[in-house]
């Protein structure tokens, strides 16, 4: 929430004089009789000394047994909360035209008395300030919102500290995953933590695209086989701005942010700081290639961002991001990967596929290919420059997604699971991700499933065929490490 916008305001006039003195009557708290009208609300960015408030309908505040006359549409409460903790000078000044899409969320279907007037929920109803994303919810309900909440703030607060997200970033990742949860109510908590994963991945660039191959138009369908997809080539702005009502300047921000988190940490050589500046010194030099790819780098980030930028300001701006998002596991990787592990079968996954292009990655079942899209591909893709590329985002991303997916029930809310995941591991250090993936696949399976698709011989010659014939290899020289790290959680030894 922020400073009240008189000119564009459309909930009732306060001046700076009423403000102040409903700041120092909500401080007070002036005695008076229990309301029971059960429409107050109060916000999740409201200062802790701030009164709850009423909710209006008709201009008028609503009186007892009210409740069960508001809809989706009511949003107008009749006065502000006594102050915002989101705001730079603790003002609230949340107006109608604030509240997104102009209406509550999670209504009762069953309830209504026309078209888009559905009855409220007293247990789970809210509405969203987009001043700072606070979150109205009634007074008296129950813990259903107020435990979403603290779980997505929770979510939102692990995304800036696992992967370098800003606030902005967070804000809008929170904002997508309850959209999720609106738009697909119908569904299991698990299908609609695949919905979240599987739409940021494709946005992430874990998606396919249609390639003409003499004038004929064929489909690179990996991503799609191994996860499925929620939306198809194009249709990614319609999905996130249309179907899930983000707005467009949102989108384009997140859209970038997340596609430079995966870019720099999956490939450094290419997209780390260096890289930038190295080629704004080349085409300072003359060279025009890279005088054009530093000129289109720089107008994307100005598109998402809404902003200009001298070469100098922009080269400053891009070594913020690379600092923050650098250097961490791959977010859309880590999406993908999860994704992959949450799905059976429809939206257009594949069970069973042969992939004539890397054979080693072709799987027969589920469970093999939900493998092949995270750790076991990494370990024996070998690309075309016929070297394994596992580095330590994919470790990372790989793993995490792994132990993530481990927990996952269609009962289960995936930022509930990835809380108490990354809880547990920042409590219990690092060596937390390997020792929980070697007990939920057991060293020796992990094994077993990398050495039978790479076809190791017994190149040591001590009569075992194991991880230490890998040693020397120049192919799979980060299999090897791979296996190598998680060889001393082995149990079974």
């Amino acid at each position: 929430m922020g400073k009240v916008d008189m000119e564009t305001s459309v909930m009732p006039f306060f001046s700076t004089e009423q403000i102040r003195l409903y700041v120092l009557k909500s401080v007070v708290i002036e005695k008076e009789k229990p309301c029971v009208c059960g429409a107050c609300v109060i916000c999740t960015n409201a200062l802790k000394n701030s009164a709850p408030v009423h909710m209006q309908k008709n201009g008028k505040k609503v009186e007892a047994g009210g409740l069960s006359n508001l809809t989706r549409k009511d949003i107008s409460m009749d006065q502000p909360f006594s102050g915002c903790t989101a705001a730079a000078d603790k003002v609230c000044g949340v107006t109608q035209a604030d509240i997104e899409d102009g209406e509550w969320k999670e209504t009762d279907l069953m309830n209504s008395q026309g078209e888009g007037l559905e009855a409220l929920k007293k247990e789970s109803s809210y509405m969203v300030c987009t001043k700072g994303w606070g979150i109205i919810h009634f007074v008296d309900c129950g813990q259903k919102v107020t435990e979403f909440m603290d779980d997505l703030s929770a979510f939102m607060d692990l995304l800036q500290t696992q992967f370098g997200f800003d606030d902005r970033t967070v804000g809008i990742l929170g904002e997508v995953y309850r959209a999720i949860q609106e738009k697909y109510a119908d569904k299991t908590a698990k299908e609609r933590g695949w919905y979240f994963a599987r739409a940021l991945s494709q946005m992430a660039e874990y998606n396919n695209k249609s390639v003409s191959v003499m004038g004929i138009s064929i489909e690179t369908h990996a991503w799609r086989k191994g996860a499925g997809w929620v939306y198809e080539y194009d249709g990614e702005k319609d999905y996130f701005v249309n179907e899930l009502g983000i707005a467009e300047a949102d989108y384009r921000y997140m859209r970038q942010m997340v596609r430079l988190q995966h870019m720099m940490t999956s490939d450094d050589e290419n997209y780390g700081y260096d890289a930038v500046w190295n080629m704004k010194q080349k085409a300072d030099d003359g060279d025009i290639k890279k005088s054009s790819d530093f000129k289109n780098w720089k107008e994307t980030l100005e598109k998402a961002t809404g902003q200009t930028y001298t070469d100098e300001e922009y080269l400053q701006r891009y070594e913020e991001l690379y600092q923050a998002l650098g250097n961490r596991g791959d977010f859309g990787h880590m999406m993908y990967t999860i994704a992959a592990n949450l799905i059976d079968e429809g939206n257009k996954v594949d069970n069973k596929w042969n992939n004539f292009g890397a054979k080693e990655t072709s799987w027969k079942n589920a469970d093999t290919r939900k493998d092949i899209a995270g750790w076991l591909g990494d370990a024996v893709y070998d690309g075309t420059e016929k070297k394994v590329s596992f580095g330590e985002d994919d470790y990372i991303a790989d793993l995490d997604s792994d132990n993530i997916s481990y927990n996952m029930s269609d009962d289960t809310e995936l930022m509930k699971i990835m809380n108490q995941y990354y809880e547990a591991l920042m409590a219990s250090g690092e060596d937390y991700r390997t020792k929980t993936f070697v007990e939920n696949n057991t060293y020796a399976a992990v094994e077993k499933a990398i050495l039978d698709r790479i076809g190791v011989k017994d190149k040591n010659k001590d009569g075992v065929k194991d991880y230490n014939d890998l040693e020397g290899n120049d192919v799979y020289k980060d299999t090897y490490e791979f296996l190598q790290r998680l060889k001393p959680y082995d149990t079974a030894e």
